[in-house]
């Protein structure tokens, strides 16, 4: 049987539309604890504040054993990898960089309110952790769900061989010592992206 180039050109376009995802759609679920691929489009970490200091930096992994991190916050580069999506249907802000290709565990970030007798805790990242619950929007950024609602971050440096880390605040008194800096933790993007302004959405 022939087939006219048209009619092949055609047969093409719509074998490649319907095998294609949708763009930042959600895709099949997989089994087990993989991460829920295309949860929301990818995105890193990008802290803002009116401290100098830390605004305009990146939020990335420091890997203290296996399958477990804390985090650094470093200059972004000119390209920083985009290794985190948002579930905003079960408010979970996940890290994609454990494993590989379809093999990835799921990982979510967990903000330490700390105990009650400190003012703030850990951010960790540790592979199988179900992580906090947070909420996003672009004015206030990544925000706690539950016992340290809505208090958000500081980056402080005393760490890490004297670099900044983030920290999840845990008391809303709590007080801004002069090697921290009060931050918000914003999904960053470049600024070629659909609907990116100055590397923030």
């Amino acid at each position: 049987m022939k087939f006219s180039i048209t009619s092949l050109l055609l047969a093409g376009l719509a074998s490649t539309a319907a095998s294609a995802p949708a763009p930042d759609g959600p895709a099949a679920a997989t089994a087990g604890d993989t991460v829920e691929a295309a949860a929301s489009k990818k995105f890193f970490l990008v802290v803002q504040s009116s401290d100098a200091r830390v605004t305009g930096l990146c939020v990335n992994p420091y890997h203290t054993g296996a399958g477990t991190s804390t985090n650094q916050i470093q200059q972004c580069g000119p390209a920083p990898p985009k290794q985190y999506n948002f579930n905003k249907q079960k408010f979970k802000l996940n890290y994609l960089g454990y494993g590989s290709g379809d093999d990835k565990t799921k990982s979510s970030l967990r903000a330490d309110p700390g105990l009650p007798y400190s003012s703030w805790g850990d951010l960790s990242m540790d592979a199988a952790d179900p992580g906090t619950e947070f909420t996003y929007s672009k004015d206030t950024g990544f925000l706690q769900k539950g016992a340290a609602d809505g208090l958000g971050f500081i980056a402080c440096r005393w760490s890490h061989a004297g670099g900044w880390q983030l920290f999840a605040l845990g008391d809303q008194n709590a007080p801004i010592l002069a090697s921290c800096a009060k931050v918000k933790l914003l999904k960053g993007c470049y600024n070629t992206d659909p609907n990116c302004v100055n590397n923030t959405f």
